[in-house]
């Protein structure tokens, strides 16, 4: 068992991440508000070399909890879906497939790529077909 779950349990332990726009993008030069980044082998600095956010999707977040805290995927997932939802009091409208709530669905690929984007009940990707 992860000192997470033994701390606070699988349904007390919510997934963020602060990811910027340059997330999920080449390295390379972006910006950040007012000021330029540089990303490089995934990390975002300042030209000074300060860190300037992360470059973390939440599907990594989800992937790293799995395979490097050694969390069953379900449990991850959960971390990342309903235990936000719950934590925020919106269980009831968000944070799982079920009828009755808003119809906010994402499918990845092994690469944790999205090939399936529903919003609000409409589909806005679809590379499945």
């Amino acid at each position: 068992m992860h000192i997470t779950q033994k701390c606070k349990g699988n349904g007390n332990v919510v997934l963020i991440t602060d990811c910027i726009v340059a997330g999920g993008l080449k390295d390379g030069q972006y910006r950040l508000g007012e000021l330029d980044i540089f990303v490089e082998d995934g990390v975002s600095r300042l030209k000074n070399g300060t860190l300037a956010g992360s470059t973390l999707k939440l599907a990594d977040a989800v992937k790293n909890m799995s395979l490097h805290a050694k969390i069953p995927f379900e449990d991850a997932l959960s971390m990342a879906t309903i235990n936000p939802a719950k934590a925020i009091g919106k269980e009831d409208l968000i944070g799982s497939i079920e009828a009755g709530k808003k119809a906010d669905i994402v499918a990845l690929d092994d690469s944790s790529e999205p090939v399936f984007v529903m919003v609000g009940g409409k589909i806005v990707v679809d590379r499945t077909r």
